[in-house]
């Protein structure tokens, strides 16, 4: 041995186990060696036939020493462990939509939808609602005053007038059937130029203040007459 100090191993080359050390100017017997004679079986150590690297000490009559016929297989590296796949916890559920009418005093919103919407054809021209709204509670479907709505299209406010409200104890026949307001919308009011679209629309009180939920509906091209009953009852 030439080094100082060097590691002997159970196997010739570094990925074997370490079975001990020795030091220079220790001299072993070569039991055996490599093919390539880069390693060499010596014995003993810790009473055991051990192999150093060649170049770690200095051999004499190499040549003469044959192939080791016990060289231990390499050992198995442990296999690199599967990381565990953890459950994904599930995305929480989105908030409840807020209730528009939610904090509305008395009975909150009192207008529901009875009947539509319905649609009839009127060349596209207009946008033209005639709704009816009524108390079925009341003498079978009494017509109520001093209502209207909201209206958007593609989420885009329409500006209904307040000045056009439901009227009271009277209504009129349209070709959907009966209604007690009506209010009318040119195409140049209209996102896109037509009546076809996507509505919003929902009911406020004598005071301007929310009635109904929201009502959605879509319009289909040239039918731009549309009915619907609101019924507080």
């Amino acid at each position: 041995v030439s080094e100082p100090v060097v590691n002997v191993r159970l196997g010739p080359g570094t990925n074997y186990g370490i079975a001990g050390s020795v030091e220079a100017g220790q001299r072993f017997d070569i039991a055996g060696k490599t093919s390539a004679g880069d390693w060499l079986q010596v014995c003993c150590v810790n009473g055991q036939t051990v192999w150093i690297f060649a170049q770690l000490g200095a051999a004499q009559n190499v040549d003469a020493v044959a192939v080791a016929q016990d060289i231990p297989a390499l050992p198995t590296a442990a296999p690199t462990p599967v990381p565990q796949p953890t459950d994904t916890p599930a995305p929480a559920a989105p908030p409840p939509a807020a209730d528009p009418c939610a904090g509305i005093g008395g009975d909150g919103c009192k207008f529901k939808v009875r009947e539509g919407p319905q649609f009839a054809p009127n060349g596209g021209t207009e946008l033209k609602l005639q709704l009816y709204f009524i108390h079925s509670g009341v003498d079978g479907g009494q017509p109520q005053g001093s209502y209207f709505v909201v209206l958007m299209k593609d989420g885009q406010n329409l500006g209904v007038s307040d000045t056009v409200r439901s009227i009271a104890n009277d209504a009129s026949d349209g070709a959907l059937g009966r209604y007690n307001y009506e209010y009318k919308i040119g195409l140049d009011k209209l996102p896109g130029n037509t009546v076809a679209g996507n509505y919003t629309m929902f009911v406020l009180d004598r005071n301007g203040e929310r009635d109904s939920q929201d009502l959605n509906f879509s319009v289909p091209e040239g039918q731009g007459e549309v009915r619907v009953v609101w019924d507080q009852g």
